[in-house]
């Protein structure tokens, strides 16, 4: 078989979604935001996150995931340790 023969195929990223009813969210910003999902445990390190806002005073954190578990507690420790409850929002799980 010769390289000339072999079919070539595209295939597009992305995925068409039709537009579905929205939420408003509970906690707005008018800063531009950062968005982190998942479950909040140790080794998804979002205490990182936490500390880096410290460097980036224009920015908002969204930290949206299950905040039942005691890792969810060391992230708003963290939060008022660094005095960024003004800048860092812990959600709780989003659909």
């Amino acid at each position: 078989m010769n390289v000339q023969d072999i079919p070539e195929h595209v295939i597009y990223n992305g995925v068409s979604i039709e537009p579905g009813p929205t939420i408003a969210p509970a906690e707005k910003t008018s800063k531009p935001f950062l968005l982190t999902i998942g479950i909040i445990q140790p080794k998804k390190n979002f205490k990182v996150l936490v500390e880096m806002m410290c460097l980036l005073p224009d920015l908002h954190l969204v930290i949206a995931g299950n905040d039942k578990g005691p890792e969810a507690e060391v992230i708003r420790e963290k939060i008022n340790s660094l005095d960024l409850v003004n800048r860092v929002s812990v959600v709780g799980m989003i659909s």
